[in-house]
């Protein structure tokens, strides 16, 4: 069993133990890394929740009248807020959590805690990434389940009672059909949900690296 060496007691001997030390030891604690990101991580998916009960992240891109600017304003508004405040909350815990370092020089120790706040950014936004995802391939699988089980169940009831099927061409032209105004209307929603995503992300990463410093 290796044994952890012990600093000597005189404060000129200490100080050149830990400087000799300062090497072997990791720059990154995983462990208020880790700490951090799941607090980020799990602020955001309370803040998310918040915003879907007021309605401030519902998105259409068929809405064309005034409330519909100010909703997307607001879900704006709302996604920014939801990286600033989850990011900042994750960082300060993870440069709050983190063990001390002695005999490193301030711009160093600055460098580090900045590190620690990015990494924490970084880790929470893959983790809820990948959460999102799935829970959406879920909805989705679930939503076409439930699609098929209510076709067939009309195409049964419909036979019981007598009556012919539906036939596909009917299903399909009780569909709506999409102009071009409603496909180009759709694709510029999405290019400005990509776009705002990516500034929240940008001002979670910043917001993550600052407040672990403080």
């Amino acid at each position: 069993m290796q044994t952890r060496p012990v600093p000597p007691s005189s404060p000129p001997a200490r100080a050149a133990f830990e400087a000799n030390n300062e090497s072997a030891q990791s720059s990154i604690n995983w462990s208020a890394v880790i700490a951090g990101a799941v607090v980020s991580a799990a602020l955001a998916l309370i803040l998310l929740v918040l915003c879907v009960g007021l309605k401030l992240s519902t998105v259409s891109p068929w809405v064309t009248n005034a409330s519909g600017v100010k909703l997307g304003a607001a879900t704006i508004i709302a996604v920014i807020l939801i990286q600033l405040i989850a990011s900042a909350i994750g960082g300060y815990l993870a440069g709050r959590l983190r063990t001390k370092w002695v005999q490193v020089h301030d711009d160093e120790v600055y460098f580090r805690d900045t590190a620690h706040g990015f990494i924490v950014w970084a880790l929470a936004t893959v983790v809820s990434a990948a959460f999102l995802s799935s829970a959406a391939s879920s909805a989705l699988g679930a939503a076409t389940g439930n699609a098929a089980l209510a076709l067939g169940a009309s195409t049964t009831s419909a036979q019981v009672a007598g009556m012919p099927a539906s036939p596909p061409n009917a299903t399909a032209a009780a569909t709506p059909t999409l102009t071009p105004e409603m496909i180009e209307k759709a694709r510029s929603a999405a290019a400005q949900t990509a776009l705002w995503t990516f500034v929240a992300l940008l001002v979670g990463a910043f917001s993550a690296s600052f407040a672990a410093t403080i």
